[in-house]
């Protein structure tokens, strides 16, 4: 999926204003991130001093929405999450932490496989602690139409 040129200018520009309100550096290099089965675009911002993610979601708007409010909720209960630094709702754009370059997929190895995978697992348990609100239940036909889009997006 190819972001329209209008959209991505919009982005950038909003990526500018949001980095000068958050006392950043504004002048950036930018990368795009390796496609994934998602209706998102993702860039990776490369900063003097870091790097952070700058994601256009045109299609799931309210997605974003849900993203940005799970990680700051996921944050606050101790949960390894990149956290949202800003959110445009009416745009879809969001401008969050940067993991890394580094894939789980690319570090494991039999040495330190044991660790990676109890490391997730507690992540995973202490999401399933949680009380949420959402996400809600997946009704059968919504999780049809996402199986089929593996075929969309991988054949």
């Amino acid at each position: 999926m190819v972001l329209e040129k209008n959209i991505l200018d919009s982005l950038l520009e909003w990526a500018k204003v949001q980095l000068s309100l958050l006392g950043e550096e504004t002048n950036f290099e930018i990368e795009p991130l390796r496609e994934e089965a998602s209706s998102r675009k993702y860039f990776r911002l490369k900063l003097p001093n870091k790097s952070l993610v700058l994601v256009s979601s045109s299609s799931k708007i309210d997605s974003s929405l849900k993203f940005a409010s799970l990680s700051s909720e996921f944050l606050n209960k101790g949960i390894n999450v990149p956290q949202v630094y800003s959110f445009d709702k009416s745009q879809g754009f969001m401008l969050i932490e940067d993991f890394g370059e580094n894939l789980y997929q690319d570090l494991l190895n039999e040495e330190n496989e044991q660790q990676f995978y109890e490391s997730a697992f507690d992540e995973l348990i202490k999401i399933q602690k949680l009380n949420l609100k959402y996400p809600k239940k997946i009704r059968s036909r919504y999780a049809l139409e996402q199986m089929n889009l593996f075929e969309d997006w991988f054949f």
